[in-house]
């Protein structure tokens, strides 16, 4: 399974290195968009990877890893779809 977590700070890290430990494939994003992630995913392995927010939330499961009042910021860019 594919998933995509929004929010890249402590928790968002601690569930992907979970679920790449588990063998899935994870799109992990942030606000700052996928470059700044570049050491992360380095860290977590080939089955991480830094994608745009909406990438993260195409996935088959969505992780939604921010403080409640940055919730509306977060998925600004999300369409209802996904």
């Amino acid at each position: 399974m594919d998933f995509g977590i929004i929010g890249a700070g402590t928790i968002g890290q601690g569930i992907a290195g979970h679920l790449v430990t588990a063998g899935h494939r994870v799109v992990l994003s942030n606000r700052r968009g996928p470059d700044a992630l570049s050491d992360t995913v380095a860290r977590l392995g080939p089955l991480a990877i830094a994608g745009t927010v909406a990438e993260a939330a195409a996935a088959e499961m969505v992780f939604l890893a921010v403080r409640w009042p940055d919730i509306p910021a977060a998925l600004a860019d999300v369409s209802a779809a996904g």
